[in-house]
């Protein structure tokens, strides 16, 4: 995500000379899941000396990153390039030179500041963490069940009819494919500990027990994806429950990788559990 998020590259493929960044990421975001449910309580650990340590840290190198990225021009993708690396420079263009430009038009206060710099922390965070982590269960599902590979294959292959690579365009309606992403992010959420709700004004019944309005609760993400009542076969991986076999799906709001708002999927929290 360094390309993304940063437009640079911290080669740890092939050098342990920043390997020290995904540790400080770690411990750095290891108070996230505890102090969820208790919003304000991070901002308190934040300024502690010890407790907040880690934190300040990862922000510091943040920060640091990001004032070097403003004082540098962006660099202009290479036309010349292979397919794959003129893409990636032009989407790194496109994603640093929003947060950048935005950051250039305004009146550069330290609220501006602490925009860019939160921007750019979740670009790294959000993008490194759960697109390591499905991709590595998406992987073992393929390893567990070769047929998966066999259907994807079949399903592929076709789409590339002679050419160098898959058109995204294509990619897109490879339901098999997309069902195996969908499959694997149910049974394993990217954010797993759940995303903080605020309830309705009027407040919500949840399985008989009433929640007073404007009250913070977390969705468990987790257990409503492995739940029976929400999918059948809840702990088993059939990607084909999203496209062919839909009766697999008892209730499509039960779906919540993705954060959609505060008063997102609240519903599903006060449907008979």
């Amino acid at each position: 995500m360094g390309d993304l998020g940063l437009g640079k590259e911290f080669h740890m493929m092939t050098s342990d000379k920043n390997r020290w960044i995904p540790t400080l990421l770690e411990t750095s975001m290891s108070q996230v899941g505890p102090t969820t449910p208790v919003p304000w309580l991070g901002p308190i650990l934040h300024k502690m000396p010890k407790a907040g340590h880690h934190s300040r840290a990862w922000l510091e190198f943040v920060g640091s990153q990001v004032r070097e990225r403003v004082d540098k021009q962006v660099d202009r993708a290479d036309v010349s390039a292979s397919p794959p690396a003129f893409w990636c420079s032009r989407l790194t263009r496109q994603i640093i030179s929003h947060l950048v430009a935005a950051y250039n038009e305004s009146e550069k206060k330290d609220v501006d500041y602490q925009w860019l710099r939160g921007d750019t922390r979740l670009t790294i965070v959000g993008g490194s963490d759960t697109t390591a982590a499905t991709l590595t269960f998406l992987f073992y599902h393929l390893a567990k069940d070769p047929s998966q590979v066999d259907k994807l294959r079949a399903e592929l292959e076709p789409l590339l009819d002679g050419k160098t690579r898959l058109d995204a365009r294509d990619v897109a309606k490879a339901q098999h494919l997309n069902g195996v992403i969908q499959e694997a992010l149910r049974l394993h959420p990217a954010i797993p500990s759940g995303f903080p709700r605020l309830t309705p004004p009027e407040g919500i019944m949840v399985s008989g027990t009433y929640i007073p309005g404007d009250t913070v609760v977390v969705l468990p993400v987790y257990a409503m994806q492995h739940d029976e009542n929400n999918y059948a076969d809840a702990d088993e991986f059939v990607p084909e429950r999203w496209y062919s076999r839909p009766e697999m799906i008892k209730n499509r709001e039960a779906f919540l990788t993705w954060n959609i708002g505060e008063l997102g999927n609240l519903r599903v929290l006060s449907s008979p559990v």
